[in-house]
């Protein structure tokens, strides 16, 4: 084993062992908990069906997604709802994990924008969001969310990898993703305009190299922990297929979106 190989699995086996304490203090706190076993009561959505988790890569461009069978349960993320067709296909849930929600970032008005555009939709947040003020007046007015785990803090999957672990909970069997180029950050070093489909995060434009020096690091555990994750799921028999066009992953199967095509 060469040395940076081992430096590698050194850092995954100290995340492992911090996401543990964490998740073994998370199972004490009983507020927490009563949530997470209110949300296992609820019925299964994905049994019988597939899902797509459609992410904000500037690939997404060039594909259509106005004709995805009715079968094809279609998840949202982040920006994902400035889509022009995000209206017209009526995802089903659009996931928010990013502490930018709650530092001001980006406005809590987004959700208030997403509901506005699809009425029945669910949003995916965090679990312990759900006991701040700033969320409160959702929940006051019946807003439809579902709350997940949010323990790993090590877990350097981003919100692609929370959504896959959500819908593998709702016992969706076969999920596809697509709008996973892997490259925004790198586009964003060098100040592309097109680091996502929208665009580019103006937010991200004054990064200083200590913030990239932390952001680089996350950017090498998140190709780890996505490999991670392909053998894991494989193991657990559930399917994960990039649609992306193009694109830097390796470790999933390769579609084309045309084969969620309606017939």
């Amino acid at each position: 084993m060469g040395f940076w190989e081992y430096m590698i699995k050194k850092d995954a086996r100290i995340c492992s062992g911090i996401d543990w304490a964490l998740g073994v203090k998370a199972s004490l706190n009983p507020k927490v908990q009563n949530v997470l076993k209110r949300m296992d009561k609820m019925p299964k959505a994905g049994q019988g069906r597939e899902a797509l988790v459609i992410l904000n890569g500037p690939s997404l461009k060039e594909q259509d997604i106005t004709q995805i069978r009715d079968n094809v349960d279609l998840v949202f993320v982040n920006r994902g709802f400035m889509h022009p067709d995000f209206a017209r296909v009526k995802p089903k849930y659009h996931v928010f994990v990013d502490p930018k929600m709650l530092t001001g970032e980006w406005s809590l008005t987004w959700i208030d924008d997403i509901i506005a555009m699809v009425p029945d939709i669910t949003i995916v947040l965090p679990v312990t969001w759900a006991f701040r003020p700033e969320f409160k007046r959702f929940i006051d007015n019946n807003t439809k969310i579902h709350w997940i785990p949010d323990f790993k803090k090590c877990y350097c999957v981003g919100v692609s990898g929370n959504c896959f672990d959500f819908l593998a909970s709702q016992d969706y069997k076969t999920i596809y993703f697509t709008g996973f180029d892997a490259n925004g950050l790198p586009l964003e070093m060098l100040n592309v305009s097109n680091s996502h489909f929208y665009g580019k995060n103006e937010e991200n434009l004054t990064k200083t190299s200590k913030e990239y020096v932390r952001d680089l690091y996350m950017f090498s555990r998140h190709f780890a922990d996505l490999n991670k994750m392909s053998s894991l799921y494989k193991r657990r028999n559930i399917r994960l297929v990039n649609l992306t066009q193009g694109g830097l992953l390796d470790m999933f199967e390769r579609e084309r979106l045309s084969i969620l095509n309606k017939r």
